[in-house]
């Protein structure tokens, strides 16, 4: 009986032994295998963690494209670059757009849609970027200087879209913006790194001038108005004015305009510094330092802008409409008496029209303005106000022509 008892015990602990085994087989292959609980348990791990980057993203665009709707703008693609604030580095600027954020690939599609890739493996490239000086100035230099571990450098691209294979390099820039570096190693991952110019130099405003080169006098007293249109920089950045009155007091460039003095000057101020990111031009209106005023029957006018030494095209001339041939006009004149020599009134060939002696009324602190009756020549272009001082023609400083007007007898 004993025995027996002994052979039952055996086989059931070998069918025992038998059983676990299986059970064995059958836990570890459920736990190992490529649908085992530590590959489910890894990839639910990778999926929470690729879930938790994609919001973390996407909040960040919502946030983004609801301060533009605050403030009446556009959420454009453009505004995606944003995304580097939260540590987003992305590698283009079109869509769709990719990426590295806290080690997986990133894809931004059409309709903002993220996507997040596999986690990038290999060395990564590092990369610095400094600029030359901080001071403004109108070329900027960016020195370049990337990186690897492991591996090597294969391409750096730069903002201009052109690549290179050095690791180091200059490279240069005229306006203020964001540039974009990007470094590709070996490895097949890639670092974007950028840089903020804001200390580059405004472009020089460029003026043009239209209309009459002169002030026109004819018959019908009428003036051909000259306008001013200058062309700045387009940078959002930038505040662009111009100066009548050689940059006294300077106006917010709104357009088109009409000049009032002989001098125009242009600039643009950048908006974080205005002391020093400025540039100017000027441009020259000949003959309108006499103003519109000429022919505005007012000799008491003021025009403003009195200084204008003689000598090349500073000297100040009023065009003569062909309706003025032969015709008399009292012309009144004005000039400083620090010369007493003859005065007179001469034509774009330094010809003298006539002459008149410095013996005036209407004497003022030194100063003499008188009302004289002329009658331009045929063939007469232009006509100024002159003095002549022993035989030598100077234009006399602080002198002009204030008021002409037609004879009522003729």
């Amino acid at each position: 009986m004993k025995k027996q008892v002994e052979g039952i015990t055996l086989i059931a602990l070998i069918i025992t032994i038998i059983i676990l085994l299986i059970l064995a087989g059958i836990t570890i292959g459920l736990v190992v295998e490529d649908n085992g609980i530590i590959i489910k348990a890894q990839q639910g791990k990778k999926d929470y963690t690729k879930a938790q980057l994609k919001e973390e993203i996407e909040l960040k665009i919502v946030d983004d494209q609801t301060e533009k709707i605050v403030k009446g703008e556009d959420f454009t693609y453009k505004d995606l670059e944003r995304l580097s604030e939260i540590g987003v580095e992305l590698e283009n600027t079109d869509i769709p757009m990719i990426g590295e954020y806290k080690g997986y690939g990133v894809t931004i599609d059409e309709n903002y849609v993220v996507t997040i890739g596999d986690k990038v493996i290999g060395a990564k490239p590092t990369m610095t970027l400094t600029k030359n000086t901080e001071e403004p100035a109108n070329t900027i230099t960016i020195k370049v200087e990337a990186s690897i571990e492991e591996g090597n450098i294969t391409l750096i691209t730069k903002p201009d879209g052109t690549t290179t294979t050095e690791t180091a390099f200059d490279y240069i820039v005229t306006e203020n913006g964001v540039y974009s570096f990007i470094a590709q190693g070996s490895s097949g991952r890639r670092t974007v790194k950028k840089i903020t110019i804001k200390n580059a130099k405004p472009k020089e405003p460029i003026i043009e001038i239209s209309g009459g080169e002169y002030l026109i006098l004819s018959v019908e007293a009428k003036v051909e108005e000259k306008k001013v249109k200058i062309t700045y920089e387009e940078n959002e950045n930038l505040n662009h004015y111009y100066s009548e009155d050689r940059g006294t007091t300077w106006q917010e460039y709104k357009g088109e305009f009409t000049p009032k003095t002989s001098l125009v000057k242009a600039k643009s101020v950048h908006k974080e510094n205005e002391n020093c990111y400025t540039a100017s031009q000027k441009a020259t209106i000949e003959g309108d330092a006499l103003g519109p005023e000429v022919l505005d029957g007012d000799i008491g006018t003021d025009f403003g802008f009195t200084y204008q030494p003689g000598g090349g095209t500073s000297w100040r001339f009023l065009q003569v409409d062909p309706s003025c041939y032969g015709r008399k006009f009292n012309v009144t004149a004005y000039y400083g008496s620090w010369s007493h020599h003859g005065y007179g009134f001469q034509d774009e060939n330094g010809e003298w029209i006539n002459t008149i002696t410095a013996v005036n009324l209407n004497g003022n602190n030194g100063d003499w303005y008188g009302t004289y009756e002329i009658t331009i020549p045929e063939g007469t272009k232009k006509l100024g106000f002159f003095c002549d001082c022993n035989s030598t023609t100077w234009h006399v400083h602080y002198s002009w022509i204030r008021e002409v007007a037609l004879k009522e007898d003729d």
